[in-house]
């Protein structure tokens, strides 16, 4: 895709499946398909004791295949549905952060033109009443903005090879081969040190690569897998001192693994209160009920500080 879309239509991309989460679509879709799988089982019963009932075995194989194509019909409509919820959430968002509709809908357009989409056709709305909704919000919107960050142009070279910069593309397209090009630019040498350690194409300081690359970036995601490499590698002290500054750190705290992390790094330094408090609450996050039940009972809130009780999660939040 990303050979296909400028910023514009990927942060219309993004938004439309953050609608898909923000509503729960996806969890539906789940329980549904459990609904159906169950529903298939009653229906291949009854239709067995059937079929034997009135000595007809049309019936064992007929009546399981009509009901089937009914549960698909239903849910291939609920998915319409979802999409056309997705897609308000994207035109919501796009429309107050003042963005550009034309990518989204050139991007729609070369969906459109695709021989191998039926699939995508069958679950979600028609492409060009898709278009023409898009186009009858956008007549009305004059002076939008269109993005081209340093940053996603950084993304195109690193999975498309095809960036507004020749010489990150053929960095990227070497790298994959195991050659390592020479790109002499001060403001992306850290990120490509990090992309070269990555890859176990440079033996340099590992420890050295994650803090200039942080320093000089900034990137809570990077903070986030720094504490993973230094719990991995057993470096206890400088962890330590890590945890104290990047778990009060609002976008660290904002990465999807950040509870997920501060468990395991918290589990290595043999504070399991602790570990299991981040735990607990990383898997209220992901609803994961097995092992909320399993750690939530394990630790001790008297023992838990101000600081980290910040991070719990309420159980009712979404």
């Amino acid at each position: 895709m990303l050979k296909e879309v400028n910023e514009n239509a990927m942060i219309g991309v993004i938004l439309h499946e953050l609608g898909h989460i923000k509503n729960n679509h996806i969890a539906i879709k789940k329980m549904n398909i459990s609904d159906n799988i169950k529903k298939n089982k009653l229906n291949s019963i009854l239709a067995i004791a059937s079929g034997a009932a009135l000595m007809n075995p049309e019936i064992i194989f007929g009546l399981p295949l009509f009901v089937d194509e009914a549960n698909i019909q239903n849910f291939l409509s609920n998915s319409r549905k979802f999409e056309n919820e997705a897609d308000d959430f994207m035109i919501k968002y796009m429309t107050i952060k003042n963005v550009d509709l034309n990518n989204s809908i050139d991007f729609l357009k070369y969906l459109l033109s695709l021989k191998n989409n039926n699939n995508y056709r069958q679950s979600h709305p028609s492409i060009k009443n898709r278009i023409s909704r898009l186009n009858e919000i956008n007549k009305f919107d004059k002076n939008k903005k269109n993005f081209d960050t340093k940053e996603f142009q950084f993304v195109k070279a690193k999975y498309a090879y095809n960036s507004n910069n020749n010489i990150l593309n053929n960095f990227f397209k070497e790298m994959d081969k195991g050659n390592i090009e020479k790109v002499n630019n001060v403001e992306l040498e850290h990120a490509i040190n990090y992309e070269l350690f990555k890859n176990n194409l440079k033996n340099d300081d590992t420890i050295e690569v994650f803090k200039k690359n942080i320093l000089f970036y900034d990137n809570s995601f990077v903070k986030l897998e720094f504490i993973n490499y230094l719990i991995d590698n057993s470096y206890s002290e400088l962890l330590t001192s890590k945890l104290d500054i990047f778990k009060n750190n609002l976008e660290v705290k904002n990465e999807f693994y950040f509870l997920y992390i501060m468990g395991k790094a918290y589990d290595y330094l043999k504070n399991t209160n602790l570990s299991y408090f981040y735990l607990c609450n990383f898997n209220k996050k992901i609803k994961n009920k097995k092992l909320i039940n399993y750690y939530c009972p394990r630790y001790e809130s008297k023992y838990i500080s101000i600081l980290d009780l910040d991070n719990e999660i309420n159980d009712s939040t979404n």
